[in-house]
């Protein structure tokens, strides 16, 4: 009895983990799509600003972080240079 007990308590605990997990998966997924759009529109407004972009910049920007991509893409609506919307100072 006890064991059955025990059984039946690890099936739920897996059960409730691997539904955890798909759900901090799906979220996950989400949160890179929005920062993959993010990306993605910023640089179609670098390059129609600025012209084409360098393959550096392109990995910068894939590189970046959702807070970095939000201060660039403000940054865009004043900076004269493709270096003046990057300058962190």
């Amino acid at each position: 009895m006890l064991e059955e007990n025990i059984d039946k308590f690890r099936a739920k605990a897996i059960a409730e983990g691997v539904l955890l997990g798909k759900q901090e998966g799906k979220i996950e997924g989400q949160l890179l799509g929005q920062i993959e759009g993010s990306v993605t529109l910023l640089e179609r407004q670098l390059m129609k600003r600025f012209g084409p972009i360098s393959d550096s910049t392109h990995v910068r920007l894939k590189a970046a972080t959702q807070n970095q991509i939000q201060t660039w893409a403000e940054r865009i609506l004043d900076a004269r240079s493709l270096a003046e919307v990057f300058n962190d100072h």
